[in-house]
């Protein structure tokens, strides 16, 4: 109580770069918050349940942010809250991933949220970018048509233009269909590991079950969306935010294998992915030269515009082979071998401090 009171009258910083600032100790069921500054005062002793915690893993470590129980990003004074971790940061991914775990195994803990509501002014932006870019490219390819039906080879790759414009026009029609703009239904959820009960705008109640009758389906991106069949057959969804979107997974898919096991597994295939990415890029550097030689040969461009491209070629597969060794080295990084070889750096990195310390304090005395 007095290291709270001592921090209650901590002057608070203020400032444009100044942030508000929490440090948090993890348990079982959330992770509470012992310290704060510029404002995170106001946050001692509560405990945020893991699902208001993200984790977000990257090469230079682990970012933690918070968010509010409508799934919003938490903010104090209107400034996002800087999180620190008391104990290490996998030891609390840990401590949530087994936090889930246990309420997959019990029904009798809800998490309340509010839906989230997709942006009309997203999708109308980006149809208003798209729509015109199509129809400017399409003209472009007609335009390349010597003859219709196509008849010699300039037709036919042509032909070839538009098939992949098509193409490319046909997924970004879907993928806007997908996450096209849709009204609020639902007031509340309450969501459970064996299906949720939603509290429509109107005051009905329904209730669903996670069974092949209700046929569950979460759709990837942010805000993520559940589409499920009610029980008079009605097609429906609604927007999930984003922390209580590990719980749905874990919810519609529970792990059948222990952490250990699909940590190796999930390695294992990244390391791979990440060779078929080098490989792919090399294959594809390799089709460019050549094709960049063909057309020249057959008149498509002036020989030494292909000669031009046939010397970047192998520029091609830099970003690949880049990308791939990313992933093979993200990958050895997480196996058991990489976990020991990280551990052995930084205790020796921190012996060295020590040492130094303790050095530089002897020099002093």
């Amino acid at each position: 109580m007095a290291h709270k009171d001592a921090q209650s009258t901590k002057p608070v910083q203020t400032g444009r770069f100044v942030r508000p600032r929490v440090t948090l100790v993890p348990n079982l069921r959330g992770a509470r918050v012992i310290e704060g500054e510029n404002g995170g005062e106001q946050l001692l002793g509560e405990i945020i349940p893991w699902y208001r915690i993200v984790f977000q893993s990257h090469q230079g470590g682990t970012s933690v942010w918070l968010r509010d129980g409508d799934g919003r990003l938490l903010k104090i004074h209107n400034k996002s809250v800087w999180v620190s971790i008391k104990n290490r940061a996998n030891a609390a991914q840990r401590a949530q991933q087994r936090h889930m775990l246990g309420w997959v195994g019990s029904s009798d803990e809800p998490i309340i949220f509010i839906p989230k509501e997709a942006s009309f002014w997203g999708i109308t932006i980006l149809t208003a970018m798209m729509v015109p870019s199509f129809g400017y490219l399409y003209v472009q390819v007609f335009s390349q048509f010597q003859h219709f039906p196509p008849q010699n080879s300039a037709d036919w790759f042509a032909a070839f233009l538009l098939t992949i414009l098509t193409l490319a026009a046909l997924i970004m029609s879907r993928f806007m269909f997908v996450y096209r703009h849709r009204k609020q239904r639902f007031e509340s959820i309450d969501l459970l590991p064996s299906g949720f009960v939603g509290t429509l705008l109107t005051g009905e109640i329904i209730t669903v079950d996670f069974d092949e009758r209700s046929k569950p389906r979460l759709r990837r991106g942010d805000p993520l969306r559940l589409e499920f069949t009610a029980g008079d057959g009605q097609r429906m969804s609604f927007a999930v935010p984003m922390p209580v979107s590990t719980y749905l997974r874990t919810a519609l898919n529970p792990p059948t294998m222990s952490q250990a096991e699909s940590r190796r597994l999930a390695t294992k295939k990244y390391f791979w992915t990440g060779l078929r990415v080098i490989v792919a890029g090399i294959l594809v550097s390799v089709g460019f030269y050549f094709l960049a030689g063909w057309l020249g040969q057959t008149g498509f461009i002036l020989p030494q515009d292909a000669a031009r491209m046939q010397r970047v070629a192998p520029a091609v597969a830099g970003l690949p082979v880049f990308l791939g060794l990313l992933m093979m080295f993200t990958a050895w990084k997480h196996t058991n071998h990489g976990l020991r070889t990280r551990s052995r750096i930084t205790r020796w990195f921190q012996q060295r401090k020590k040492s130094k310390e303790s050095a530089a304090a002897d020099s002093k005395d």
